[in-house]
């Protein structure tokens, strides 16, 4: 799919794991943007899992894109990211899955779980433990929306809120 800021975009599989690679058109394009815009208009399992934004689409001598260069470089975004931890106690009970479920000593809330490891099959297990821990009704589209723990918190919220108002929790 094509996206209005987006200028070259491939895509590879590595580690059992979907990988963007892009080239905006404009600075400071946001990868987690770029998976919702791609989430509302493709099916679950064809979302990237990685989307690492790049000055330009890295070459082999022939002049072909290097596929492995581009999963390199998603593994040093990932590790990367930002690690602002965690804040309240739906935020701290997401870390405490997500840490398990991708095996990582810690979770910044704004990291995508995506970026950090995270794939369509364990997308699918997160989506049920949330649904058992917190008593919502989270969809995979939302978390491909909203990757980040900070993200889902707010959703989580929002639909406790809304269950208590109808009276169903």
């Amino acid at each position: 799919h094509t996206h209005p800021h987006i200028h070259h975009a491939i895509a590879t599989t590595t580690n059992q794991q979907l990988t963007a690679a892009v080239v905006p058109k404009e600075p400071d394009l946001d990868p987690d943007e770029i998976r919702a815009y791609l989430a509302r208009r493709l099916p679950a399992y064809l979302v990237p899992d990685r989307i690492v934004v790049l000055d330009a689409l890295p070459l082999t001598p022939n002049g072909k894109v290097d596929r492995a260069a581009v999963a390199r470089l998603a593994r040093v975004d990932a590790t990367g990211a930002d690690q602002d931890p965690p804040r309240g106690p739906v935020e701290t009970e997401l870390a405490r899955m997500w840490s398990e479920l991708l095996d990582l000593p810690s979770v910044g809330r704004q990291q995508s779980f995506f970026a950090l490891g995270g794939s369509s099959l364990t997308a699918t297990g997160l989506v049920e433990e949330i649904r058992r821990r917190f008593a919502v009704r989270l969809s995979l589209r939302e978390l491909y929306a909203s990757p980040t723990i900070a993200g889902l918190a707010d959703l989580i919220d929002e639909e406790v809120v809304a269950e208590l108002e109808e009276g169903t929790l």
